[in-house]
């Protein structure tokens, strides 16, 4: 909001699981559900530009999103995601 007045838009996309070259290195072939590749990403992203502030691309990410905020206890969605998460290095 502070930087409208510059005509600066500030959007925060929360996408899950990218398949990048890395993520790809250490998924050893196993695709998370949702998964969209970097060009979805950035589109959807930028045509939700101007209007919010945040955008969630893809309907897998859209309903999970909604489950970990709305439905589940906070310590619970954080020990899901650890365990999904926890081999990604």
């Amino acid at each position: 909001q502070e930087l409208r007045e510059r005509g600066i838009d500030v959007l925060v996309s929360q996408a899950g699981a990218i398949s990048t070259p890395g993520y790809r290195r250490t998924q050893h072939a196993k695709k998370a559900a949702g998964t969209l590749d970097a060009a979805t990403v950035a589109e959807r992203t930028l045509r939700r530009l101007g209007k919010g502030p945040l955008t969630v691309p893809g309907i897998t990410n859209k309903a999970v999103r909604f489950l970990m905020t709305r439905l589940l206890p906070r310590k619970t969605a954080i020990s899901i995601m650890k365990h999904n998460t926890e081999n990604l290095s």
